[in-house]
């Protein structure tokens, strides 16, 4: 095994085997027929796992083992002809790669759908055992000659999968902030430059911390300033060459102009009703990514801030227009219903059930405690269209 946690996972397959010249930039060149005798010679203190099939082991099983020495070893595979088969070259790799490796994938002699079996167990490896893939391997033949390229960049579309899977389900941008950030360097993808990625990276992962830490002042703000950056990211992605590859985020653009259209706010320059229609959009959000104790807590306060527009008072308004100190009682009938609903709601979170103890009662569970929340935001949805708000996201809100 190896001692310094580096290994090679190659692929033995069954076609013929000429003799190249294998170049790989910044190595010596090494003519050889089989292309695992290069990776030795570029790699001499990293483990080699050669993938074989029985037809493959049979055909160039010995000469291969000669070469390993005792720095490899051949893997017996099946030939991958079923879902069964799947799994177990599944099983096998996942075996023999140990947890903290880092590894160099070689696909050069890659058999059927070997290679792509192999690269997604490896995927599942980087998350599961926290295995580091260094280089994806080709060697390309061109004449006498195999140039070797190295793959592992594309590797980072699994990362960009991954974390705009995060994103649309759960609503968090900061993996997709990192990933992005990861990228910037690369200079693989046309029109925009390292500055623009950085800049919208920064500008979703500060958007992602100020919903989470229940923060939807700063959220609008941050909503805001987004627009801003992506309107120059699509710019700047407009005049990018033809024949410039498109960066990742490009088909993201508009679902996040969507979104942050409707989250978008400044309190010290908008009017209330636009405020409002924000905030009532940022609960919403909440709701619809299941923060659904952050959209309870939101419904309480939204509660107040609307009675005071519906009866013409400024948002930091200390008493009513009966000059009473501004409390639930202030509030019209159907809202002060809804406010003491999510009043309980919230606290019923936020105190983390804790009247299971003092007061020996069960707390209600989470799909209950969903759908309350849901009925309590149609309801405020209800109302504010009734006072006029525009824009408001939908209130089906219950799946």
């Amino acid at each position: 095994m190896s001692e310094n946690g580096q290994y090679i996972l190659s692929i033995l397959g069954v076609g013929g085997r000429d003799e190249l010249l294998y170049k790989k930039e910044g190595f010596k060149d090494v003519k050889a027929r089989h292309f695992q005798k290069a990776l030795r010679k570029w790699y001499p203190d990293a483990y080699v796992f050669v993938l074989a099939t029985e037809e493959a082991e049979t055909a160039f099983g010995q000469a291969v083992k000669e070469m390993l020495g005792n720095q490899g070893e051949i893997i017996a595979i099946p030939d991958g002809r079923n879902i069964e088969e799947f799994y177990e070259i599944y099983n096998t790799i996942a075996q023999e790669i140990p947890s903290g490796a880092r590894v160099i994938f070689d696909i050069t002699h890659g058999y059927r759908s070997l290679p792509v079996l192999a690269l997604l167990t490896l995927s599942y490896l980087r998350e599961a055992k926290e295995v580091e893939v260094t280089e994806i391997l080709y060697a390309a033949k061109q004449g006498r000659m195999g140039i070797v390229v190295d793959l592992a960049p594309f590797l980072g579309m699994l990362d960009w999968a991954a974390a705009t899977n995060r994103y649309i389900d759960i609503g968090d941008a900061r993996h997709l902030a990192k990933v992005m950030r990861e990228t910037a360097g690369l200079g693989a993808f046309g029109g925009m430059d390292a500055d623009l990625i950085n800049k919208l990276a920064g500008g979703l992962e500060s958007l992602s911390n100020a919903l989470l830490s229940n923060n939807p002042f700063a959220a609008g703000r941050q909503a805001k300033a987004l627009l801003s950056t992506l309107e120059e990211a699509e710019r700047a992605l407009g005049q990018q060459e033809s024949s410039e590859a498109d960066h990742p985020i490009k088909l993201l653009l508009g679902r996040l102009q969507e979104q942050l259209k409707r989250m978008a706010f400044d309190h010290k320059r908008d009017d209330d009703a636009t405020v409002l229609a924000a905030l009532f959009n940022i609960m919403a959000w909440y709701y619809k990514h299941h923060y659904t104790e952050k959209a309870a807590a939101l419904a309480k306060e939204f509660s107040f801030l609307l009675a005071k527009l519906q009866q013409g008072l400024p948002f930091n308004a200390e008493k009513d227009n009966n000059g009473e100190k501004y409390g639930a009682n202030s509030l019209p009938s159907q809202l002060r219903d809804v406010f003491l609903q999510v009043k309980d709601l919230r606290n019923e979170a936020m105190h983390m059930n804790l009247d299971e103890i003092t007061k020996d009662k069960e707390g209600r569970g989470y799909e209950e405690f969903r759908r309350t929340v849901g009925r309590a935001l149609q309801e405020l949805g209800k109302q504010a269209r009734l006072a006029g708000l525009k824009g408001l996201a939908s209130t089906e809100l219950h799946g």
